[in-house]
């Protein structure tokens, strides 16, 4: 073969061993997929940026996590603004995937992601991305849009991760879970088994996330909710939820006649 006169049969042999048990994990397909992906972003952005972006993302997952890391960045890349600290928190605290992950050995006595996560997470990323202001609010995003390419294809090119991504943002900015309603959820098996849960494996709790109303306030001045008017509609269309996004439409459109 031409690349093993290039490059060494056994560092080949090395990169294709490995690239197999990759695709044995994690099926061929999405492989071949992601593979595809990272490929068409060095041809437009280089090699080496595209390198150093994704050793640092992993160092960083190393540290932090993968799962929280994972999602925290999916929630980032998925946003159309940018979310706020606060949102971001909030988020999470309705991610029991994530939940389950930074809760192995404990059971909180409220359900919530712990508030000193993220601010570690987003110092060690502070040369990846930045404070800005969107709809009245001051939200984090990428620094830079060769970013948010890289992201995308590491956290986003499943179909079934992305969907479930733009769907949590779309039951946090349609206030589903908001204003003390409790939020169901499975016990992991780590947690059946080291904490001797008996009876039910389900349960139900509060993630004290707000009610996401049109408009705040009842001041005789309107004041919309601008966060969700901008990011709703986005995710809704994105997690394919068309039915409740005409009846969103809708809605906001006969409230709007009023004024």
């Amino acid at each position: 073969m031409q690349v093993e006169k290039n490059h060494g049969h056994v560092f080949v042999y090395h990169v294709l061993y490995c690239i197999v048990q990759v695709e044995k994990n994690h099926g061929h397909v999405f492989v071949c997929h992601v593979l595809y992906c990272i490929v068409q972003v060095e041809k437009n952005h280089g090699h080496v940026f595209v390198c150093h972006v994704l050793y640092c993302i992993v160092q960083v997952e190393k540290n932090h996590g993968h799962v929280f890391v994972c999602h925290v960045l999916s929630y980032l890349t998925a946003s159309k603004n940018g979310l706020s600290d606060v949102e971001m928190e909030d988020v999470l605290s309705l991610d029991d995937v994530v939940l389950n992950d930074v809760f192995q050995h404990w059971l909180p006595p409220i359900r919530r992601v712990p508030p000193l996560l993220l601010p570690r997470l987003y110092d060690e990323l502070s040369c990846y991305i930045m404070q800005r202001e969107a709809n009245g609010t001051v939200v984090f995003y990428w620094y830079h849009r060769q970013f948010i390419f890289v992201a995308r294809e590491r956290y986003l090119a499943d179909i079934a991760h992305r969907i479930y991504i733009h769907t949590s943002l779309a039951h946090y900015f349609l206030g589903t879970w908001g204003g003390g309603k409790r939020k169901p959820f499975t016990y992991s098996a780590t947690q059946l088994t080291l904490m001797d849960i008996h009876g039910n494996e389900k349960d139900a709790a509060d993630r004290k996330v707000p009610l996401q109303p049109l408009i705040l306030g009842n001041d005789p001045t309107v004041v919309y909710n601008l966060r969700k008017l901008s990011e709703l509609p986005y995710h809704l269309l994105e997690s394919r939820q068309c039915l409740v996004l005409k009846q969103e439409v809708i809605l906001l459109l006969l409230l709007l006649t009023k004024f």
